[in-house]
C-alpha cells in the first residue's frame, strides 16, 4: 500500500493589488522576504524530521508564483506550514497555503540541476546555465548552503495535480491556511484543526464557504490587564509570553483596514483570518476583577513599577483589545462586506467563557457589553446581520442567549 503523501503551494499573494495593500511591497521586495522565509520553514524541517524519505521526496520554492510542497509525515508537513506561516506573518505578508494529500511529478531539469552540484565546491565551477539559475533562484547561498536547503526539501515540478492546488487557491478568497479534504489526521494534529470560513461575493449577497484550517500554534499570548476607560482610550498591559502573537495579531487587522481603504470589498480577504485569530485564541481564563479595598492587593495584575493597581478584565486573549468597546475598529470593521461574522465568533467565545463562570463580576461585566448590541444603532445592525447568518455559524442556542437581553 502507497504511503499517503502530502502536498501543497503556497501563494504569496502580494502578487494581487487586493491583496497587497497600498503596495506596501514591491514584488522584488515580497519574493526576496517569501524565499527566505521558506528557507528558513525548510531547514526547520529539515532539521526536526526524522523521515528518512524526506531527502528523496523533496520541495523547493523556485516555481513563481507557486512554490510547492510535499511531505510524506504529517510532523514535517505541520512544522513546515507552522514555520512559514509564522515567518509570513511576522514580516505582513499576505499569503494562502494549500494543503491536500496526493503525489507530484519530479522537473527533470531540476534533476540534473541537483546533479550538476554533487561534484562541486562553489558556483563559479557550474556549467553557464546552472551557474546562472543558483545566482537567480539561491541568491547568495554557498554550495553547501544550496545542498542542505535542497536536501531539506527539493523541488516538485507541474502536473494535473499542481493545476487543481492553483484552481483552489484562486477559489479560495481568504488569507492563511487552506486544508482540502479529506486528510485524515494523526490525533496530536486533530484538535489543532477547525472549521473557518471565508465570505464570497454573490451579487450584492455574501456567502460563507466553511473549510478547514489550523490554529495558529503557541497562540497563549493575553493581556494581563484591559479597561476600556482609561483617560478614553483603550489600555491594555501584555505579558512578554509570546510578543509575536502580538505583532500578527496588530499585522493582520492594519492590512485589512488598509486594504479596505482602496475598496471595502479587498478588506473581506483578511476576513477568513480574523475569524482565525479568534478560533486560536484562548477565553477559557479570562475574568473580571473589581477594586475592592478590603482584598488582598496582590490579586490584582501590577499596572506599573509603584505597585498601583487598577479593576479590568484580566488574562484576556489579546484579540479581545480590539472587540471590546474599541470604536474605531468597530467602524472600520463594520464598513466591509461580511464582517459580522467575526462578531458572531466573538461572541460566541466570549458566550462560551460567561456560560462555564460562576464569577459575578465576569457574568455582570460580560453580559454588559452583550447588552450593548441592543443599546445602539450601530451594533444593533451588526445584530441583525449576525442573526441572519446560517445555524452552523450562529446556532439557535447562541442566538437564544442574546435575546434573553
Amino acid at each position: 500500500m502507497a504511503k499517503t503523501s502530502y502536498i501543497g503551494l503556497v501563494d504569496l499573494t502580494t502578487r494581487l493589488s487586493s491583496m497587497n495593500p497600498n503596495g506596501i511591497y514591491s514584488n522584488d521586495e515580497s519574493w526576496k522576504l517569501f524565499k527566505l522565509s521558506l528557507r528558513r520553514a525548510g531547514l526547520s524541517t529539515l532539521s526536526k524530521s526524522s523521515c528518512k524519505e524526506l531527502i528523496k521526496h523533496q520541495m523547493f520554492p523556485v516555481t513563481d508564483p507557486f512554490p510547492s510542497f510535499q511531505f510524506f509525515e504529517q510532523s514535517d508537513l505541520f512544522n513546515f506550514v507552522s514555520t512559514l506561516r509564522r515567518e509570513l506573518l511576522s514580516k505582513a505578508l499576505p499569503f494562502k497555503i494549500i494543503v491536500t494529500t496526493g503525489n507530484f511529478k519530479k522537473k527533470n531539469d531540476f534533476n540534473n540541476f541537483s546533479a550538476a552540484l554533487e561534484n562541486v565546491n562553489t558556483i563559479d565551477e557550474l556549467d553557464g546555465e546552472y551557474a546562472e539559475y543558483a545566482n537567480k533562484e539561491f541568491d547568495a547561498l554557498s554550495i553547501k548552503e544550496i545542498k542542505e536547503l535542497i536536501s531539506a526539501v527539493g523541488n516538485i515540478g507541474t502536473d494535473t495535480t499542481s493545476h487543481k492546488l492553483v484552481e483552489v487557491a484562486e477559489e479560495f478568497k481568504g488569507n492563511g491556511t487552506y486544508f482540502c479534504n479529506p486528510i485524515i489526521f494523526d490525533n496530536i494534529y486533530k484538535n489543532l484543526m477547525v472549521i473557518n470560513y471565508y465570505p464570497k461575493r454573490a451579487g450584492k449577497q455574501v456567502d460563507y464557504i466553511e473549510y478547514i484550517d489550523y490554529k495558529l500554534d503557541n497562540f497563549n499570548f493575553s493581556c494581563e490587564y484591559f479597561n476600556n476607560n482609561i483617560d478614553g482610550e483603550n489600555y491594555g498591559i501584555s505579558s512578554s509570553e509570546d510578543e509575536d502573537t502580538k505583532i500578527i495579531v496588530d499585522h493582520a487587522v492594519n492590512m485589512m483596514f488598509k486594504s479596505s481603504q482602496i475598496n471595502k470589498d479587498d478588506g473581506m480577504y483578511y476576513i477568513s483570518f480574523i475569524n482565525l485569530i479568534i478560533l486560536s485564541s484562548n477565553f477559557s481564563e479570562f475574568f473580571y476583577k473589581t477594586e475592592d479595598k478590603t482584598e488582598n492587593k496582590i490579586e490584582y495584575m501590577t499596572l506599573n513599577e509603584n505597585n498601583t493597581y487598577r479593576p479590568g478584565w484580566q488574562k484576556i486573549p489579546y484579540i479581545f483589545n480590539y472587540f471590546y468597546n474599541n470604536r474605531m475598529f468597530e467602524k472600520r470593521l463594520n464598513e466591509i462586506p461580511g464582517s459580522h461574522i467575526c462578531y458572531a465568533l466573538f461572541l460566541k467565545e466570549l458566550i462560551n467563557r460567561l456560560k462555564e463562570t460562576d464569577d459575578k463580576n465576569t457574568l455582570e461585566y460580560g453580559n454588559n457589553y452583550i447588552k450593548g448590541f441592543s443599546l445602539k444603532e450601530e451594533k444593533r445592525r451588526i445584530l441583525r446581520k449576525i442573526f441572519t447568518l446560517p445555524e452552523n455559524i450562529a446556532p439557535n442556542s447562541f442566538k437564544s442567549y442574546i435575546n434573553q437581553w
